[in-house]
């Protein structure tokens, strides 16, 4: 009846956070450290990372290994209480948060937070890096707080990552967001010159990634164009126009009839 009752707790505290829990938040509800090697003992619980567990069939998160990486950074708190921190809390950036926005083709690991002070770890998995945020720096992406598209981007400036890795991640977040090209650049400024840009000139940086995304889009459309355009017999398309112009005229001519007649 124990067990039944400690599973039932942890299936409550981890509904709201993605299915999963953490060693110190089950002490916080009543679940002690005993009782959790008993129910991953009887296969009641899974262990998703160090201190990071999920109850035995609960749905398999998307992004599962993010989440229970960025839970696992701050495991005392609730998740809830961790959401209300925002852009003092810990934030998913850099390629992890490209990850989220399913932008480019980067490593999953190490996965790296950023937060507005000094952190570190001895997990290899985890990587912190320090920078100064404000409320408008962080959204919410699959339930977790990350690092704007515009950061996310000089994030990856900053850390060296080859410009066509940074590329394929401005196209595809081109797709599915809108990035503020004003403050692309401002972000972009500090990285401007490694890149080959001259000393400060962000905006010159900014414009080439997101020129080069439309160039590519265009190319893209053309491209299709081209491959539709070989598959067509133009005679007989020729000939379905000609019978489509004539159906219009003859509606017309009906149309021009009935108006007369009123």
């Amino acid at each position: 009846m124990k067990q039944m009752d400690d599973i039932r707790k942890l299936s409550e505290l981890s509904e709201s956070q993605w299915g999963m829990f953490t060693t110190a938040q089950a002490e916080r509800i009543g679940v002690e450290r005993w009782q959790l090697s008993g129910l991953f003992k009887k296969k009641h619980i899974e262990r998703l990372d160090f201190g990071v567990y999920r109850l035995e069939g609960a749905p398999t998160e998307r992004f599962s290994d993010i989440k229970a990486g960025w839970i696992s950074t701050d495991p005392k708190k609730f998740v809830w209480e961790r959401l209300k921190e925002r852009e003092h809390g810990i934030v998913v950036g850099g390629h992890t948060a490209a990850n989220l926005y399913d932008a480019g083709d980067l490593w999953a690991t190490p996965l790296l937070f950023i937060a507005d002070k000094r952190r570190q770890t001895r997990k290899k998995n985890i990587v912190f890096r320090k920078y100064e945020l404000s409320r408008k720096d962080v959204i919410l992406v699959e339930g977790l707080p990350t690092a704007t598209p515009e950061l996310t981007i000089a994030i990856l400036a900053a850390e060296g990552n080859d410009l066509s890795h940074i590329e394929d991640v401005v196209r595809d977040l081109h797709r599915t967001r809108i990035i503020n090209e004003e403050e692309l650049a401002l972000r972009l400024t500090p990285y401007a010159k490694k890149y080959g840009f001259s000393n400060g000139n962000g905006e010159a940086f900014a414009r080439k990634l997101i020129w080069n995304v439309v160039a590519q889009n265009i190319q893209s459309i053309k491209d299709s164009a081209i491959q539709q355009l070989k598959g067509i017999d133009f005679e007989k398309a020729r000939e379905m126009t000609e019978a489509s112009l004539d159906q219009i005229a003859w509606i017309q001519d009906a149309i021009d009839c009935i108006n007369k007649d009123q």
